[in-house]
């Protein structure tokens, strides 16, 4: 704008930015419009309807304050054609205008003419009513205006009786007639539709914590009298199927029901229920399904498996049920089931027909479930002696065929198998397949004594899968993590179950890690498989394991090496950093002695020992030739278990060892200490002259299971005792057993007069036919595991300290019994002359030849005593002579005839006069041998 002072000033003048409006701002914008204009008349109409709901509601109430202001009196006063209309109009909404006695006269005063109403109007707002109003008070009003021609729909129905049910615990269906003539009707009336559907609804919701109560029960009851079960087909969810079977347990309970019609039912459901696993078992814990297992039903069920009307699968359930219970009817249903031989070749024919070479197919799965079960309990009441017999449940062809497809399978799922794709059959498999092999391993059924190839697996892979890295790893972090006392003090010690469940654990952990690291998945598979059932490897690669390991511990502890780490090990060896611990130990008390010097070393006991003996002339002399450790160990063990003033050790009918009763804190110390020196000679490779009853080295083997034995073990315990218990556990007479008037207790062995209380109470609790096999158990349990188990854990915490659980686990008994005393009752001459060494003597000179001739001519337990007189051992090394060190050394003890031959067992050493006749040499030998002349006649 310009003034006339010549002044200028600038104005900004706005001349607009208006743009054309696009076509897709109209659409939208109209779409906007729309939608507010939808909402508008949607409002619109929601408070249209309430309002016509809210003018419908007054117009109906004014109508009955008007129409009906007395509601004591009958509804127009008995006028039908005013009111009949009301409730198909109204249906439950009567309720909100009118009494609940007023509803109830109006549906009596027009039931008829309700229930023959010409379509499912009534029927329908009946129910609705129900439903509404789920009381008992008005159930019998609403039932009776059904008209079952037009009845339909069970759902509703269901619905009904099902709120019943849950809002009326105690109601009782029996008392009411009118539900009783309602279903009676229903039935007679061929309403299968409804049926159908309404009774499956029922029995099918899972009701949980209302499953016991009174109305359920009665509901259930009724159904069953009048014979309104469901039917069952394969269609039926599997968790239906459950709840199904438990309202059938219980009505399997019921006193005057039809047990044939029910029975009937329970057969028919157990075609194809199966899915009972772990996730769903707890239903059945607490219920009344026991009953449902006694021995009738079950010899029933027995018949129809085995005519083919139901499955194999329903046996396996009731075994699961029975464990879900824990009601320990599982015992008595195998009795059964193996009382039944034709059931018993049915599961095995059935077993071994759907088995091909490449495992077992599913349709076989059940029978082998099955199997496993049968076999287990027949090994576990069937002595040696009967387990041959021809007349046998279950023959030896027919054990040995389904031990081979067992391997197989167990194999298959440990090796070849990803963990994820393995049965929940295999930990049952494996645990059945070891009580095979430790008895197998005892009287031969299945590999024969000279088969030594029947347990082992001949796959080339797996035989060349070397996993000494891995064994290394697992046993550094399982020492580090399972600690043994060097004490044996706490008599009431109980295992713990972190302590038990180490190995299984650790095994779990060390897998799961070696995945991680990507360790060759054949190797881990490998190292499960040792873990698991250690006999596929043959015994001799096992043996080289066992060795190794105690290798590897000696260079982790600095054991005979020349490069010790001196910083870690000065606690560890004697003072003075010397390798040995010395000890000067009197001939008249060595296991004192022995104790008071190396009771306390604890695992630093591995190292080596110096040892001077002294004997009633004062300390000996002796060759110091590397087995003064052998000499001492030898005669600690020999004093320890064989001399009865320390009165520490029993023995069986043949003659085997194991340890006595006690609680005595003195003896669990020295029980202890023997245990060391037993784990002692297994690290030093010594062969000690103990013969241990089976029972007791299986528990040592079974630390893992708190050293529970199972009840065949008893016949290596007391056979007398375990023939008398088997025989028991067949009589079936429940007279006969009642007649014995037996109770859960037990003389005591060291006070005849004196009795033992099996369970508390147990003098009070007779036993009943039902509870025999738990007599006999019981008595088994307190034999072997409750009398022994602080002296059997004393022993195997003093053997634990120098040789840990999982090495010896790697062996059944009668291997850890090779291991520590050696092999066979017999020597090889051929190998033990291939491996002696000479001393003033030459192979050919006429004494030497004179004495090979001579081994040959004795008898197996002459040559035994030979080399006992010689090694101190009448066995043969486990892996030969080649390893006897020292080796087995003959020397020249001069001229004079008149002597007799000497050892030094310290040594190995033969020390052998020249006779140079062959009947003197013979005379003499065999005089030392039985003589057992050593440095006293030398």
């Amino acid at each position: 704008m310009f003034n006339f002072t010549g002044d200028t000033k600038r104005r900004n003048i706005n001349l607009g930015s208006k743009t054309r409006t696009s076509k897709r701002d109209l659409l939208a914008k109209a779409e906007r419009e729309r939608i507010r204009r939808a909402e508008e008349r949607r409002d619109n109409s929601a408070a249209l309807l309430i309002q016509r709901n809210i003018r419908k509601q007054l117009a109906i109430r004014y109508f009955f304050q008007n129409e009906y202001p007395d509601f004591s009196k009958n509804l127009m006063n008995d006028t039908p054609d005013r009111d009949i209309h009301l409730f198909p109009v109204f249906g439950k909404q009567l309720l909100n205008f009118i009494p609940l006695e007023q509803l109830k006269r109006l549906l009596n005063k027009y039931r008829s003419h309700y229930s023959n109403y010409p379509c499912r109007l009534i029927n329908d707002k009946s129910l609705y009513l129900l439903v509404a109003h789920c009381q008992p008070d008005i159930l019998e009003e609403c039932l009776g205006l059904i008209n079952f021609k037009e009845l339909r729909d069970g759902f509703l129905l269901s619905t009904a009786l099902l709120n019943l049910m849950k809002d009326n615990r105690e109601f009782d269906f029996l008392s009411n007639d009118y539900i009783y003539t309602f279903f009676k009707t229903l039935r007679d009336q061929s309403s299968s539709y409804v049926l159908a559907t309404t009774i499956p609804i029922i029995f099918s919701v899972q009701l949980d914590t209302r499953f016991e109560s009174k109305s359920v029960d009665t509901l259930m009851i009724l159904f069953a009298s009048l014979k309104l079960l469901p039917d069952i087909d394969e269609m039926m969810p599997q968790s239906e199927l459950q709840t199904i079977f438990l309202h059938l347990c219980y009505l399997h309970t019921v006193e005057d029901l039809d047990m044939e019609y029910i029975e009937e039912k329970i057969f028919q459901l157990l075609q194809y229920y199966r899915d009972l696993d772990d996730t769903n078992i707890h239903y059945f814990q607490g219920l009344r399904v026991s009953e449902l297992f006694e021995s009738s039903f079950t010899l029933k069920l027995i018949n129809e498996v085995v005519s083919g009307h139901v499955p194999l699968s329903a046996l396996i359930l009731s075994l699961q049920i029975c464990g879900s219970q824990k009601v320990r009817y599982e015992n008595e249903l195998l009795v059964l089931y193996l009382g039944n031989k034709e059931l018993c070749t049915k599961t095995f024919d059935s077993l071994f027909q759907n088995t091909t070479k490449f495992g077992v197919m599913e349709p076989g799965m059940d029978s082998l479930r099955l199997s496993i079960e049968l076999l287990k309990f027949h090994l576990l009441l069937t002595n040696d002696s009967e387990l041959f017999r021809v007349q046998a449940t279950i023959a030896i062809p027919t054990i040995r065929k389904f031990s081979i497809l067992l391997k197989d399978f167990i194999f298959d799922s440990l090796w070849q198998r990803p963990l994820s794709d393995r049965d929940t059959t295999i930990d049952k498999a494996i645990d059945l397949l070891k009580n095979i092999y430790v008895r197998d391993s005892r009287i031969h059924f299945c590999s024969g004594k000279e088969d030594t190839k029947f347990w082992t697996i001949d796959d080339d892979i797996f035989k060349r899968t070397t996993i000494y890295k891995l064994l290394d790893e697992f046993n550094s972090v399982y020492k580090k993590d399972v600690q043994f006392d060097n004490h044996y003090s706490d008599l009431t010690q109980v295992i713990s179950e972190e302590r038990k469940d180490a190995k299984s654990q650790l095994m779990e952990q060390m897998i799961s890690n070696w995945s991680n690291r990507n360790i060759p998945e054949k190797l881990i598979k490998k190292f499960e498989i040792l873990m698991r059932v250690p006999f596929f490897i043959h015994f001799n690669d096992r043996i080289e394991i066992f060795y190794m390991l105690i290798n590897i511990d000696r260079q982790d502890l600095g054991i005979d090496s020349t490069n010790r780490n001196m910083v870690m090990m000065n606690a560890f060896l004697p003072q003075g950093g010397s390798n040995k611990w010395t000890a000067t130990i009197s001939r008249d008390n060595i296991l004192g002695d022995a104790m008071s010097a190396y009771d306390n070393k604890g695992e630093a006991f591995k190292s080596g020992l110096q040892v001077q003996f002294i004997n009633e002339f004062g300390p000996e002399e002796g060759i110091d030739g590397g087995g003064v450790t052998k000499e001492f160990l030898t005669s600690v063990a020999n004093e320890g278990f064989k001399d009865s003033k320390y009165d520490l050790f029993m023995a069986n009918e043949q003659y085997q060892l194991y340890p006595k009763p006690t609680r005595d804190p003195q003896k669990l110390e020295q029980l202890s200490f023997l245990g060391k020196i037993v784990g002692k000679c297994l690290y030093e490779h010594i062969l000690i002259d103990i013969d241990f009853a089976p029972f007791f080295l299986k528990k040592l083997l079974n630390y893992s299971n708190s050293f529970k034995s199972t009840f065949d073990d008893l016949a290596t315990l007391d056979s007398t005792l375990y023939s008398s218990l088997t025989k028991l556990a067949r009589v079936t007479d429940p007279e006969t057993v009642e007649s014995m008037d037996l109770r859960l207790e037990i003389t005591d062995p060291d006070d005849p007069n004196k009795t033992i209380e099996l369970v508390s109470g147990g003098s009070s609790i007779k036993v009943l036919p039902r509870t025999l096999l738990k007599y006999i158990f019981l008595i088994a349990k307190y034999k072997l595991d409750s009398s022994l188990y602080s002296a059997v854990t004393a022993f195997h915490n003093g053997l634990s300290i120098m040789i840990p659980p999982i090495w010896l686990e790697m062996f059944n008994p009668e291997e850890l019994e090779m291991l520590i005393s050696g092999g066979k009752k017999d020597i090889n001459i051929e190998e033990l002359k291939q491996n002696t060494e000479y001393g003033g003597y030459e192979p050919t000179d006429k004494t030497i030849t004179f004495f090979w001739e001579i081994l040959k001519e004795m008898t197996s337990e002459e040559r035994c005593d030979l080399l006992k007189f010689v090694t101190s051992v009448p066995k043969a090394p486990l892996q030969g002579f080649k390893t006897l060190d020292p080796k087995f050394g003959i020397r020249n003890a001069g001229n004079d005839i008149t002597r007799l031959p000497t050892a030094s067992t310290c040594v190995n050493l033969l020390k052998l006069p020249d006779y140079r006749d062959k009947e003197t040499l013979r005379e003499k030998l065999l005089y030392s041998i039985h003589s057992g002349a050593r440095f006293d006649l030398s």
